[in-house]
């Protein structure tokens, strides 16, 4: 391979036969000539080694050589790949890490370190749960455990430990990334800082509960409003009622006074025959009060009344002769009715004719 002396090659075996010393070569970029005769680019490592006699005496070189042109392609591939991704990592806001598959933290992007304000490495492996808030760091550890151990996405908040020594709320979350038999070969996690939308959350939750106790309190003003309306409509309808009633005994007392007033002048004049008709009176006025007591009280219970026919024109004409002595002699009572105007149904003590 004449490619291969003008490429220093040569002067190696020379120089390692004459010094009897081998020679390594790493990654040694080597032209060879194909079998179309143009040159082909190639990484080989290798290896020239002294052969020598019992005298020690160099007798040849042995040559060992491996193309490893695939393996430092792969290499530099990765090298590129990892330079992108700190390039990505580094370029968002958020704090983005990674880990092995077993949870070992390896990576964190520079946000992570200028948001905590920790030395760079001083978090891999397990570090990390120490800049969590201690209330935390359990529950933290608790959530993270379950995600390695089922494979299930990582979602948690917590409060991490910002450079200003405060803790904020960050949410925290984290995806496997798995090879074709489906078994995990990383996680890639990252990490967000929510103290304003957790501010926000708990402005909110006031003002609902402000509005809430406003909305409560209104209501019980509409209610007390309320209740002291029926009240008042309570009281109103209890004035008319008693009105109504007083009325009703003042009627029904004035006919037991008025009969009573005539028994005493029938009986200073001596006319005696006609007091027992002026008892019944005062009894039909007291019987009436004893209705209307009677309903009262059923009121009172909420016990049904039971109206009755009552006979109008037999009622007043037995009222005329009581009006008439009580009135006096000279007082007139028109009797326009000889017939009731219609026949009211009414308790016997309180009735009141169709119009």
């Amino acid at each position: 391979m004449p490619e291969l002396a003008e490429q220093g090659f040569i002067g190696i075996l020379d120089q390692v036969y004459a010094s009897g010393k081998s020679f390594v070569g790493n990654e040694v970029v080597v032209q060879f000539r194909g079998d179309d005769g143009t040159l082909q680019r190639r990484i080989v490592d290798f290896v020239f080694q002294p052969v020598r006699d019992e005298r020690q005496h160099t007798t040849g070189i042995f040559i060992q050589a491996t193309d490893v042109s695939q393996r430092v392609s792969a290499q530099a591939a990765l090298r590129e790949s990892e330079a992108k991704f700190r390039a990505i990592t580094n370029s968002v806001d958020q704090m983005i890490w990674s880990t092995l598959p077993d949870g070992f933290h390896d990576y964190y992007n520079d946000r992570w370190y200028e948001y905590t304000g920790v030395p760079y490495g001083s978090t891999d492996g397990a570090a990390w749960n120490g800049v969590f808030h201690p209330d935390d760091q359990k529950r933290a550890w608790t959530v993270w455990r379950h995600s390695l151990n089922t494979g299930e996405p990582y979602h948690i908040e917590y409060r991490l430990r910002h450079r200003s020594g405060e803790y904020r709320w960050v949410l925290g979350r984290a995806q496997a990334v798995r090879d074709e038999q489906g078994r995990v070969v990383r996680w890639f996690g990252t990490c967000t800082d929510i103290q304003d939308i957790v501010d926000a959350r708990e402005v909110l939750s006031r003002s609902r509960g402000e509005l809430e106790r406003q909305v409560d309190l209104r209501t019980e003003q509409l209610q007390q409003a309320e209740e002291q309306l029926r009240q008042a409509h309570k009281m109103e309808a209890i004035g008319q009622l008693t009105g109504g009633i007083a009325h009703d005994f003042n009627n029904m007392l004035q006919g037991i006074v008025g009969a009573l007033d005539v028994i005493r002048k029938l009986e200073a004049t001596g006319r005696t025959a006609s007091i027992p008709r002026f008892v019944d009176m005062a009894m039909s006025s007291a019987q009436r009060a004893a209705a209307m007591t009677h309903r009262l009280l059923a009121f009172a219970r909420q016990q049904p009344l039971a109206p009755q026919r009552v006979e109008l024109v037999q009622l007043l004409q037995s009222l005329r002769e009581l009006v008439r002595r009580t009135t006096g002699s000279r007082s007139r009572w028109p009797w326009p009715w000889t017939r009731t105007p219609g026949p009211p149904a009414a308790t016997p003590t309180s009735w009141k004719a169709p119009s």
